[in-house]
């Protein structure tokens, strides 16, 4: 997944006047079926951490008021559906905590003079419109108060024309109490009757700067996490498809040429759940005993040396901190079930481990045919002393950690990758060229490029 190298940085910008922000969503292609769209502001003024916005575009149609009656600010309609029906559309909870409450001055001083019509009292609001004097103050000329509307609002008005300037409504009265100010589509000052169904709504409202980081920080990683989403379903629905499908992830020695450093590990997808994927090497990768004490002593996989080598010594070596933290710490099952069922030999308590080998049972299911357990070691193995077949295939045996007939002994998988129980499948847990085939669950979120 790659960034967006040129998306602006709204930390910046919403301590920038003229700066462009996006805050909060609202429907504007007029495409309802793709959901709302991310709402653009400007920056019109800042003041001790915070910073006062207002829409870049008119976001909805309405009349200031239902119905043509002396009204003020306090009492119209625009601003109660700013309060509910728009906040509670355009901002989550998280979103609405970063708008300040801030006393609206609604006197005669916010007006226009000539009309000497009262505004009504001062208002406390987090969402407004601006006043007459503040439309003239933060806009110094017509063509800087000019706007279109999205194309929601063109639907409201039943305009195609998408560059179309729109009127927009302002707070404040007009020369009557029934009249409302607006800013005109050639960007003068005008008014018109409340009740008119013939303006823009171009909210404002003052954001917390410190607020504001804290919801960027939460879409960035609820953004994030959408795309992780995303992507671990494509992915796993190319592997659910794919057959062998193969990985690569962490990096161990394979050509046996130290030279050139480690090489990649391919890995064979065994499984997939709940964004997880259960994975055991290509190949066998290393060539160690199961237990460095006596062949005759016995062992179960919980103290065994394997078991330990795995988890400390190999995870170090072949996946570096990052690729750690993705291998999923699992519950391995060393029950009697796990193991052949005609030995009937316990592989002792369960373990929690990173990085195990597989039982005699998920050797069973997970491959479905000796043909599909056949596998071969890499070179830096076979220097280790990993024996293979004599027929040319290359073919090894590779350790389980299911025990054998008794604990001094552990079960395998033959060189032909035949599984049968026969009582003769095993090998001493001692035995020191015994073939090392990794498996692990690990989150599918690393396997996203």
């Amino acid at each position: 997944m790659e960034s967006d190298e040129a998306a602006p940085d709204f930390l910046a910008e919403v301590k920038k006047v003229g700066g462009i922000v996006e805050f909060g969503h609202y429907e504007q292609d007029n495409n309802l079926e793709n959901g709302s769209e991310p709402i653009e502001w400007i920056v019109l003024d800042i003041q001790n951490g915070k910073s006062l916005l207002i829409s870049k575009y008119g976001l909805d149609w309405k009349p200031y008021n239902e119905t043509q009656a002396d009204v003020t600010w306090k009492t119209s309609a625009l601003r109660q559906w700013l309060y509910q029906d728009f906040s509670n559309e355009a901002f989550n909870d998280l979103e609405q905590k970063a708008i300040l409450v801030t006393d609206v001055d609604n006197s005669l001083n916010q007006g226009v003079s000539r009309w000497n019509t009262s505004g009504g009292i001062t208002t406390q609001d987090r969402v407004f419109l601006l006043s007459n004097k503040e439309a003239s103050e933060y806009f110094k000329s017509n063509d800087q108060r000019c706007c279109t509307g999205t194309a929601y609002v063109k639907a409201q008005r039943d305009s195609t024309d998408l560059n179309e300037i729109c009127r927009w409504w302002l707070r404040s009265p007009g020369y009557y109490q029934y009249n409302a100010a607006y800013v005109d589509t050639d960007g003068s000052l005008g008014r018109g009757y409340v009740d008119y169904d013939d303006g823009a709504i171009r909210p404002s409202l003052w954001i917390s700067h410190d607020k504001y980081t804290e919801v960027l920080g939460e879409a960035a990683a609820a953004e994030h996490q959408q795309r992780l989403q995303i992507a671990v379903q494509k992915r796993l629905e190319e592997l659910a498809s794919a057959d062998g499908a193969t990985v690569t992830f962490g990096t161990y020695e394979q050509d046996n040429d130290i030279t050139n450093g480690p090489e990649p590990i391919e890995w064979i997808i065994l499984d997939m759940q709940d964004g997880k994927a259960f994975l055991i090497s290509k190949y066998v990768v290393d060539c160690k005993p199961y237990t460095r004490r006596s062949n005759f002593v016995s062992v179960t996989w919980e103290t065994s040396t394997m078991r330990r080598w795995l988890n400390s010594d190999f995870v170090k070596t072949a996946f570096d901190t990052t690729e750690q933290k993705s291998l999923v710490a699992t519950t391995v099952d060393n029950s009697e079930l796990q193991g052949n069922s005609a030995w009937g030999i316990t592989g002792g308590n369960n373990t929690q481990d990173r990085i195990f080998l597989l039982s005699y049972a998920e050797a069973n299911d997970y491959f479905d045919s000796d043909k599909a357990r056949l596998c071969q070691p890499t070179a830096y193995a076979k220097s280790q002393g990993v024996g293979v077949s004599f027929d040319g295939s290359d073919n090894c045996l590779w350790w389980l950690r299911s025990p054998g007939f008794t604990q001094y002994f552990v079960a395998y998988v033959r060189r032909d990758g035949s599984l049968d129980g026969s009582l003769n499948n095993y090998a001493h847990a001692g035995r020191s060229n015994a073939p090392v085939r990794p498996a692990m669950w690990i989150n599918l979120e690393t396997l996203i490029s």
